[in-house]
């Protein structure tokens, strides 16, 4: 059984409700260990607003800053840097928010998560913090298998990143070497 802790923020819970998302962060208790940021580059427009074409004021994208978030700088900036100098709305962040989500996913990181933290935006500046679902444990739920098997085949995982690839890998190993077939 794999288990992990905190929440998991609804993939649409603020569908129907884009006024809100500037506003509002979804609220999880995590320690911040890091931040890593993208900016806009040098020379780039230095007024945060800009005037749109229907007289309406937007906010022009000048960093995003994502905190614990699992991806390697450089992955990030990739992923990111077509946003930086864009107006920002609703459907950006959400697209912002889908894109680091897709990204966690292909890395396997199923129960990792980007949300809003509490932000004023009129800066230009998007804070996203990521909660990473982490293994608390990994046992048999069967009195068949020895606690130094299990160990062995999942070592190294407690505490780590729930990545799904490296525990489908593990559950492979551990069939090998038993005449039963584990699953999740």
């Amino acid at each position: 059984m794999v288990k992990t802790g905190g929440c998991q923020p609804s993939r649409n819970r603020y569908q129907g409700e884009p006024t809100r998302l500037f506003f509002c962060a979804l609220i999880c208790i995590q320690t911040l260990w890091s931040v890593d940021g993208l900016s806009a580059p040098q020379g780039a427009e230095s007024t945060s607003f800009q005037n749109m074409p229907s007289g309406q004021t937007c906010v022009i994208l000048r960093q995003i800053q994502v905190q614990d978030d699992p991806l390697s700088p450089r992955r990030r900036r990739n992923l990111l840097q077509p946003f930086i100098g864009a107006c920002l709305s609703p459907e950006r962040i959400r697209k912002i928010l889908s894109v680091l989500t897709e990204a966690y996913l292909k890395e396997g990181w199923v129960t990792t998560r980007p949300y809003l933290t509490d932000q004023k935006i009129q800066n230009g500046i998007l804070n996203i913090r990521v909660l990473q679902g982490r293994i608390d444990s990994v046992r048999s739920q069967t009195s068949g298998h020895s606690s130094l098997r299990i160990r062995n085949a999942f070592w190294g995982q407690k505490g780590s990143l729930l990545d799904l690839n490296r525990l489908e890998s593990s559950l492979e190993r551990m069939n090998r070497a038993s005449h039963r077939k584990n699953s999740f």
